[in-house]
């Protein structure tokens, strides 16, 4: 979506953010040299999730962002390389300002509804679509440790979701995607190379 909104003219790929502060631009938040922390490095992110792995965070994206820019960063943007959630929060954002819609809307509108991803979606950050498959941690983790010596369902986790990875799909709906993504249909060339 972002991509399409640069093609679009909505803003440009190294035009700085207005979001933050620092000089960081579009370019830096989609390759990860935009020098923001991520989400696991965030402990009051995390913190909640170790009395209750079950929790719902009550962030909103805005709230992320406060949180976000309240840490210090990683690296000045674009002089280092540090994969980010917090890069796709500030993106997710931007989607929203620069559109007027939710970002779930911009999804659905640009992505999901053109490409007949029927079981693709980006759920309410206090939901759990059902019927997900379940994702485990060693319990010797250092994020999330475990009481015991067997895996630790983190199926619940997600402190950042929405934009910083709470989308969920179908594996007939991830290879239609990348189907349309490398084939040309949801960029154009120049963008694609990019």
């Amino acid at each position: 979506v972002v991509l399409r909104l640069v093609d679009e003219g909505a803003f440009e790929l190294d035009g700085e953010v207005g979001l933050i502060e620092g000089g960081v631009t579009v370019r830096q938040l989609l390759n990860h040299t935009s020098g923001l922390p991520h989400g696991v490095e965030l402990d009051e992110l995390l913190a909640p999730y170790r009395e209750n792995l079950v929790h719902r965070p009550e962030w909103t994206p805005r709230e992320m962002l406060a949180v976000i820019e309240s840490r210090p960063r990683l690296s000045a943007p674009g002089e280092g390389w540090f994969y980010s959630g917090s890069n796709y929060v500030v993106l997710g954002l931007l989607v929203e300002e620069t559109t007027g819609a939710s970002l779930s809307e911009e999804l659905r509108r640009r992505i999901f509804d053109p490409l007949g991803l029927a079981d693709t979606e980006l759920p309410e950050l206090s939901s759990t679509p059902a019927g997900l498959a379940r994702g485990y941690l060693p319990a010797d983790n250092p994020v999330l440790p475990g009481p015991g010596p067997g895996p630790v369902d983190v199926s619940e986790v997600e402190p950042f979701g929405w934009g910083g990875g709470g989308m969920v799909s179908s594996a007939r709906d991830v290879a239609r995607f990348l189907q349309a993504l490398l084939g040309g249909e949801l960029l154009l060339p120049a963008m694609s190379a990019e």
